[in-house]
């Protein structure tokens, strides 16, 4: 049986050519779930074996919230990959799954890390 995947996306431009992107790698075995920010902890995962979270900045008004949601899934998660400045904070929690550079001008191009 095969894997089924969460990617989760912020709704804007870069978030869903990210999510495009890791869809096309493996369409068959791969949803995708265009999100915000403060409502990752309204995301529903049980009936996924892995997530891959990408362009989800960390919520700044609950931190909390976002932190939650890695301890929650923290075996589920795969890689959050991200650009935004404030995403450091979440390293320690995710440590090598995190894919983080906050000069990248959009997530897409942190993408080709995570490729086959």
């Amino acid at each position: 049986m095969k894997m089924k995947t969460l990617i989760i996306s912020h709704g804007d431009g870069d978030g869903i050519i990210s999510a495009a992107i890791l869809k096309q790698l493996d369409a068959r075995g791969r949803e995708v779930l265009i999100t915000q920010p403060f409502l990752l902890d309204k995301i529903n995962t049980l009936a996924f074996e892995s997530i891959i979270v990408v362009d989800i900045a960390v919520n700044n008004k609950d931190v909390a919230m976002t932190t939650n949601f890695i301890k929650e899934n923290s075996k589920k998660i795969v890689y959050w990959i991200d650009h935004h400045p404030g995403t450091e904070i979440l390293s320690d929690l995710l440590g090598e799954k995190l894919i983080f550079d906050p000069h990248e001008p959009s997530c897409p191009s942190l993408d080709e890390k995570v490729r086959p």
